[in-house]
């Protein structure tokens, strides 16, 4: 199991985990499809930010994740 931190940037989440960008695109996160996207708004938005502002439910993007052999955190 691969642990993703919620509050880490887009960008360094899918550049440490490529396999994590399909996750996001399966959950509703289709501009990441435009790699220009991801490195440009990818570096600045954190999952958690980008969750709310797409209005994806964070349990579905755990339950994809999970699919992936992926788990998602939160670092309180």
């Amino acid at each position: 199991m691969i642990y993703i931190d919620v509050q880490q940037s887009v960008y360094d989440i899918i550049n440490a985990y490529p396999g994590f960008k399909a996750v996001m695109i399966e959950a509703g996160f289709t501009k990441l499809v435009d790699s220009n996207m991801l490195n440009t708004m990818g570096k600045i938005m954190t999952l958690e930010k980008g969750l709310m502002l797409r209005g994806i439910d964070i349990v579905d993007l755990e339950r994809i994740s999970n699919t992936f052999n992926f788990t998602l955190y939160k670092n309180i």
